[in-house]
């Protein structure tokens, strides 16, 4: 399905126009302005937005070079700051008084909402408990819970696929995904499900990568089911993610094969969002945008 198609397909399941998937300064890998980025969404008329900055906990130093190198591609764009700054983190209370801020210029034309992308780990209970008690704490609007890394490798790279090969990442890749969503119970949306399979290098598969992205369902059914069946039981969201129809994917995540298992499931909460690092794409491939 084209990304065009997708967007049809999103737009005529919800009537409200969303992006609730937003990277400003705050996170590591953008170096985007709030206001500019509020200001594309109005242009573009949604209704609301949401800036769900990334907090990954304990993320491995190792990668800040490769972070570095990979400023300025796939719409990476670092802050300034980039050196003095923890990996993944951001200042909640900077980050709250800029949203205020925001609200205040914009807040009659279109709702501003709180967020939050934490990255689940398996098996790190201090994760965990931290992650609790900021929620408790600060009250995000939105909270999306997303897996980044695979046993600690970032699969963003290649150097992780060549260790372990493709079917091996990804199949390990919804292990780490089963064992978090069993623990953190808290976010609101499960995000860009099946994300690990935008950087899957083409030469370690024998195919086009939209053909092998379809695959992955039947591959890893068991796991993903259960997966589905976890948040569809909590009522916790599954996002739309548009990001991937402009990637070597070619298409929103997820795949219409785990789309299909979710609505079988029993699945009917969705969010939408592109997951933009950069204003000029917020809204990119929601509703025919």
């Amino acid at each position: 399905m084209s990304a065009d198609a997708d967007a049809r397909h999103t737009e005529s399941r919800h009537s409200m126009k969303e992006d609730l998937h937003v990277h400003t300064r705050f996170s590591t890998d953008s170096g985007a302005d709030m206001r500019e980025s509020v200001e594309k969404a109005i242009e573009r008329g949604l209704d609301r937005i949401a800036f769900t900055e990334h907090w990954d906990e304990d993320y491995p130093e190792e990668y800040r070079e490769l972070i570095r190198k990979a400023n300025g591609t796939d719409g990476m764009k670092l802050h300034p700051d980039f050196d003095m700054r923890p990996l993944f983190t951001f200042d909640i209370k900077e980050y709250f008084e800029e949203l205020g801020r925001v609200r205040a210029l914009y807040g009659n034309r279109i709702r501003i909402l709180s967020g939050i992308e934490l990255g689940l780990r398996p098996g790190r209970k201090d994760i965990l408990k931290k992650y609790r008690e900021m929620i408790d704490e600060y009250r995000f609007d939105v909270i999306l819970g997303s897996i980044h890394l695979v046993n600690d490798e970032e699969p963003y790279y290649p150097e992780a696929w060549k260790r372990h090969g493709a079917d091996a990442l990804i199949g390990e890749y919804f292990n780490n995904m089963l064992e978090c969503v069993t623990e953190y119970d808290f976010f609101t949306s499960l995000a860009h499900i099946d994300y690990v399979v935008r950087y899957v290098p083409e030469e370690l598969i024998d195919r086009a990568a939209p053909d092998y992205f379809r695959e992955v369902y039947s591959k890893n059914a068991q796991t993903i089911d259960k997966i589905l069946g976890i948040i569809i039981k909590r009522g916790q969201a599954l996002e739309v993610n548009t990001k991937g129809a402009f990637t070597q994917i070619e298409h929103v995540h997820p795949s219409d094969e785990i789309m299909a298992a979710y609505k079988r499931l029993g699945g009917n909460h969705l969010t939408y969002g592109s997951d933009a690092h950069y204003p000029e794409k917020v809204g990119d491939g929601i509703y025919g945008i």
